[in-house]
């Protein structure tokens, strides 16, 4: 593992390796002064990581020669730092929590930073504690009734899954509310059409099969939405249609002295052409 040292006297974290940092970015950032009056030119920035703490903003610096932690840097980032006679905490400012400690060797504090390359893709592995909860179980497997839950114990069909007895003590919430019925809709004691001929609901079926003895194969179905009286027409072709059903309407407004208000179906191609229009 790089060593890393902590300086109070240094404004900014920097290193001359570059392998060291990730998230790497070429920027010409002006030049380091070193303790010889030598100057360094920054090449360009970069992050490091240790656990789950990330120190961005570390600068390359050509010809350093050692990994510089800036403790005025730190604490502009959100962390307090604690230097005890042995060692040396870093602490997460608003909850106090001890991120990381440092061991002092002789006068200097010496951190270990791990060399990790993070990627967008780099894959996550999620790891699930062994629990003897029965309805963490039970929710695990997707609401798995708990006769089947038993059925797996015994024939160890799962590696994992712990030698426990699911008894069901109390109700599940949940499949309490997948299981419940719909409420049922309230009966309507008016009717929407008025009269009859105020809506004609017209499909159409066929081929059929099995022809009549005069050739007809479909059948123009019309049924009064008023008083679900139905006329059946049959037909020979589709490109009959049209005409059949335009006679039938104008007969049936003839018939009841009345006009045709609406006409629904379920889109059928047949009922989509200029003359029906």
């Amino acid at each position: 593992m790089p060593i890393w040292y902590l300086d109070y006297g240094c404004l900014r974290h920097m290193t001359g390796d570059k392998k060291l940092l990730f998230s790497y970015k070429a920027k010409s950032g002006g030049a380091i002064t070193f303790g010889d009056n030598m100057q360094g030119q920054i090449k360009g920035y970069g992050e490091i990581t240790r656990g789950n703490v990330y120190v961005s903003k570390v600068a390359c610096v050509d010809g350093l020669k050692h990994n510089l932690i800036s403790i005025s840097q730190l604490c502009d980032h959100g962390f307090d730092v604690k230097f005890q006679e042995k060692h040396c905490s870093l602490l997460h400012s608003k909850t106090g929590q001890e991120m990381i400690r440092v061991d002092r060797k002789g006068n200097l504090y010496r951190m270990n930073f791990t060399k990790h390359i993070r990627t967008d893709s780099e894959k996550l592995c999620l790891v699930s504690l062994n629990s003897e909860d029965v309805w963490l179980w039970h929710k695990k497997f997707s609401h798995l009734k708990f006769s089947s839950l038993d059925t797996l114990v015994k024939i160890n069909l799962v590696k994992g899954l712990p030698s426990l007895k699911f008894n069901k003590d109390h109700l599940c919430s949940a499949c309490e509310m997948g299981k419940m019925k719909r409420s049922s809709h309230k009966t309507k004691s008016d009717n929407n059409c008025p009269r009859p001929l105020h809506m004609l609901h017209v499909d159409l079926c066929g081929p059929i099969s099995v022809q009549s003895l005069s050739g007809k194969k479909y059948i123009l179905v019309l049924i009064d939405e008023y008083s679900r009286y139905t006329w059946i027409e049959f037909i020979r072709a589709k490109s009959d249609v049209p005409d059949i059903l335009i006679m039938l309407l104008k007969r049936l407004q003839v018939l009841f002295n009345s006009k045709v208000q609406k006409l629904r179906s379920d889109n059928w191609t047949e009922s989509r052409n200029a003359k029906i229009n």
